[in-house]
């Protein structure tokens, strides 16, 4: 029997089961810390398009 990894969120680069519930994290991050998205693009470079999700 061979296990599916979880989604990668394209954002942060974690490991999600709960796609939707880890989106609603990034939304309240990013209203307590607006350039939160920026910073993480900043840091992580340029992610491959098509991998994991877009939060």
């Amino acid at each position: 029997m061979t296990q599916t990894q979880p989604p990668t969120c394209r954002t942060c680069g974690a490991m999600v089961e709960h796609p939707g519930r880890h989106r609603e994290w990034h939304e309240a991050l990013e209203r307590l810390m607006p350039d939160l998205r920026a910073e993480l693009e900043r840091t992580q470079g340029a992610e491959l398009p098509g991998e994991g999700f877009t939060f």
